[in-house]
């Protein structure tokens, strides 16, 4: 199996290749939010080092949502144009999905969170059964203070992608407890094993990928 996976969603650039099941290239960059100036110049030389093409890919596995808006748009326009051009699936995960299996298995329920302003955060609690990773709940939006309300002690995988200059603000970051993790960096490789994963679940039946964009003005 050969496989791409992208992501863009954040402030960052990961990319992941597989040839014949075996990772070759695992790239990450802080790049802070010029993945479109990097992107092609580095899969082109990640290809090359592994003596592959484009038309060798099997599937692509790249970031739909919640994220940075101009991140995903980037990742998925790259993913679904060569997947059109050549004729080969897409497979779209989240970016909670992504962190989530960052985490080291554990019997216990979690959340995995993306703060996405200096008040708000994506969450979602998910579960490694029997050692597969299970989504318990839909993503929600809300405030720090309502999530840290209901939260109940239980830890979590958070990635923070906006500086929060109010004491205050990251205080409340502070009470969160954090899960140990068997992977520490947010880049393609989780996002890959979360597609591969997906991947077997279709059963080759494919849908359309598209972005998604939970807060409303968006």
């Amino acid at each position: 199996m050969n496989i791409l996976a992208l992501n863009t969603a954040f402030t960052d650039l990961g990319i992941c290749l597989v040839k014949n099941d075996e990772l070759v290239a695992n790239y990450y960059s802080i790049c802070k939010k010029r993945s479109e100036q990097l992107i092609f110049k580095v899969l082109d030389d990640l290809l090359t080092n592994a003596k592959m093409h484009l038309s060798e890919l099997d599937f692509y596995v790249v970031v739909k949502g919640p994220g940075s808006y101009t991140g995903l748009r980037i990742g998925m326009g790259v993913a679904k144009t060569f997947a059109q051009i050549y004729q080969k699936p897409v497979i779209g995960a989240t970016s909670l999905e992504l962190l989530a299996s960052m985490g080291k298995p554990t019997e216990q329920p979690f959340y995995a969170i993306l703060n996405c302003t200096r008040t708000e955060i994506f969450h979602a609690q998910f579960q490694f059964q029997e050692y597969e990773l299970k989504q318990l709940t839909e993503i929600h939006l809300t405030t720090l203070e309502t999530f840290l309300e209901r939260l109940e002690n239980h830890p979590v995988i958070l990635k923070r992608t906006v500086n929060l200059p109010n004491p205050s603000s990251n205080s409340l970051f502070e009470q969160l407890r954090r899960m140990p993790l068997q992977y520490p960096v947010a880049d393609a490789y989780p996002l890959l094993q979360a597609g591969k994963k997906i991947y077997r679940q279709c059963n080759g039946n494919f849908s359309i990928v598209n972005p998604i964009y939970i807060k409303k003005e968006v």
